[in-house]
């Protein structure tokens, strides 16, 4: 595609202003820590009494029936019991421009242009077996399929804004973008911390004093009967119009050490918020420590490159423009083999509990003999319904 009809597509987007799903621009809009409006320390899942009043109070463009029941909805069940949901149905359309699209038979594209998904069916459960101390915490998924995103005891309100959780939790690393799997965005699918994190067995200590914070979690990694560890660390300090941070990951299995690590930034400059991500794969042997790569020979295609940079504005109440760009580079040594890809859209949060997205990807992949999904761009529209 030449770089006139690329500018003719951006022009027109931005124009018809197609839509996108939730990210952690909220909390960089407002300079909350994700901790403000979360049970989950590093973001995601069930919401804290503030995040839930928040939902109702400031995100929603229109309240609906307050006024005639003269309350609002309210997720707690008694004083130590609170509940919560998450619930996305999506459409995504492909809109086919990979030559191996055109072809019938054996060679011919299997998949369909238009599917209508569930990404994400939620349930929460927080039960504070002592209040402001200690508490337990289920994240329940039951679509695509049935499984325990998490399910941790935490104690909490220790020295420093301290807290000490334990059991199944979503691994902490860089932005937590909302993603779907091997189909989100390569800061996340690429580096395997997709779909709000890796999920593992796992200890994780944090501290939050001030605009500080820093957290550690250790998991069984690759290989869970061996004696080394998977380690994540996350710090951050975050300021009402900026923040800054950096991740590692440290993955030792019997054959392979996985490193990942980056940085990531955000701002908000009135309507304006700004999101970034840049993050680099590292393979090596584990008993030798030379450079392995899943491209060919290390020496030749060298680590793995990630990054991500968004840019929300603030229409209205509600209502949310986004614009965001991806690139991976699979070899660093070698040229013209990068994935990227834009994504525009809007989203729109019309009454209390509802969101709706429409958005537009633009993707473009090496040009490949054989048919590349990643050069595919996608359509797609989504409601959520939360609490």
């Amino acid at each position: 595609m030449n770089s006139i009809k690329k500018l003719s597509i951006v022009l027109v987007l931005l124009v018809l202003a197609p839509v996108m799903k939730g990210e952690p621009y909220i909390a960089m809009r407002t300079g909350y820590k994700c901790a403000q409006c979360h049970v989950n320390r590093t973001g995601g899942g069930m919401r804290t009494g503030f995040g839930f009043t928040y939902t109702q109070t400031k995100l929603a463009a229109f309240l609906l029936g307050t006024e005639e029941s003269g309350s609002f909805f309210t997720n707690v069940l008694n004083e130590n019991v609170s509940v919560g949901a998450n619930f996305r149905v999506g459409n995504k359309t492909i809109m086919g421009t990979d030559s191996t699209r055109n072809l019938i038979g054996e060679d011919a594209d299997p998949r369909f242009d238009n599917s209508i998904t569930i990404p994400e069916a939620n349930i929460y459960l927080q039960v504070d077996a002592v209040p402001e101390r200690m508490m337990f915490y289920i994240d329940e998924t039951f679509a695509p399929g049935a499984a325990s995103r998490e399910a941790f005891a935490m104690i909490y309100n220790l020295p420093m804004n301290g807290y000490l959780k334990f059991g199944r939790i979503m691994m902490p690393f860089g932005l937590r973008l909302i993603d779907d799997g091997s189909d989100g965005s390569y800061i996340r699918s690429k580096t395997g911390f997709d779909s709000y994190g890796r999920q593992e067995s796992a200890y994780e200590i944090g501290i939050e004093p001030g605009p500080f914070s820093l957290i550690t979690a250790v998991a069984n990694g690759m290989d869970q009967s061996a004696e080394d560890k998977q380690i994540t660390t996350v710090g951050s300090v975050v300021f009402r119009r900026f923040r800054i941070g950096g991740s590692y990951s440290f993955n030792k299995g019997d054959e392979e050490t996985e490193h990942v690590y980056g940085l990531f930034a955000g701002g908000n400059f009135g309507r304006f918020t700004l999101m970034w991500e840049q993050d680099y794969f590292k393979k090596v042997d584990t008993k030798t420590g030379e450079g392995l790569s899943d491209y060919g020979n290390f020496e030749i295609v060298g680590d793995q490159f990630m990054s991500y940079a968004s840019l929300d504005v603030y229409l209205y109440r509600g209502i949310n423009l986004k614009i965001s760009y991806d690139y991976f580079d699979p070899r660093t040594l070698w040229s013209e083999d990068s994935f990227d890809r834009w994504t525009f859209g809007l989203e729109l949060f019309p009454v209390q509990f509802l969101q709706t997205s429409v958005y537009y990807r633009y993707r473009t992949a090496p040009d490949l003999d054989i048919y590349n999904s990643e050069n595919e761009d996608q359509l797609f529209f989504e409601l959520q319904f939360f609490y």
